[in-house]
């Protein structure tokens, strides 16, 4: 029999959410749904570039319903405004790759939502870090990571196929700890509510 490997976090103070936001695993049909919203609202091409406009909702829900993954809804006031594929970034690791969208018209929740998404991932699920991977070329979503408290590790050259432009890109990895987030709260807390 295995011994359980301790989590160092296990009892940690929990990071305060802001009034309004919740999150939760999303439901097939929510998945399903989110599908076509992305393509609807022209997004695909952005939240999975290897793909975009070429997705298909097959290979979307054998990602979304796959064991591994947690598709996590984001709700501001009972309405989902956004969500986010996670999954361990290594085999027995505590580090969670993080995948966020907002919803075109929610887009001005950016920030907030996914600062509040990050710690409730932190406070509920089993993981003690998140892993972000942003193409170089979505420059304004790399200065959003860093100002709610990612941080840029690293550039991986070529990490990311862009299907809409046929080329590779580089991408910016950022990581988000819990003291991360905390510190950038208490730094930031107006743009964070």
């Amino acid at each position: 029999m295995e011994t359980p490997i301790a989590n160092p976090y296990t009892g940690a103070k929990k990071l305060q959410l802001n009034d309004g936001w919740s999150f939760r695993c999303m439901t097939d049909e929510e998945c399903e749904a989110a599908y076509h919203r992305l393509m609807e609202e022209r997004l695909m091409w952005a939240y999975w570039p290897q793909h975009g406009d070429n997705s298909t909702l097959e290979h979307w829900m054998a990602v979304a319903t796959n064991p591994e993954t947690f598709p996590m809804a984001f709700l501001y006031n009972g309405e989902l405004v956004g969500f986010s594929q996670n999954f361990p970034a290594y085999y027995m690791s505590r580090c969670m790759a993080v995948n966020p969208v907002m919803f075109r018209k929610f887009f001005p929740l950016g920030p907030a939502g996914f600062w509040n998404a990050s710690a409730w991932a932190l406070n509920e699920l089993d993981c003690v870090s998140l892993l972000g991977y942003t193409p170089v070329r979505n420059r304004h979503i790399t200065v959003m990571l860093k100002n709610i408290g990612y941080n840029v590790i690293g550039k991986i050259p070529g990490f990311v196929y862009y299907a809409r432009l046929k080329r590779y890109d580089d991408v910016y990895v950022s990581i988000a700890t819990r003291e991360s987030l905390l510190q950038t709260k208490e730094k930031r807390h107006e743009n964070l509510q």
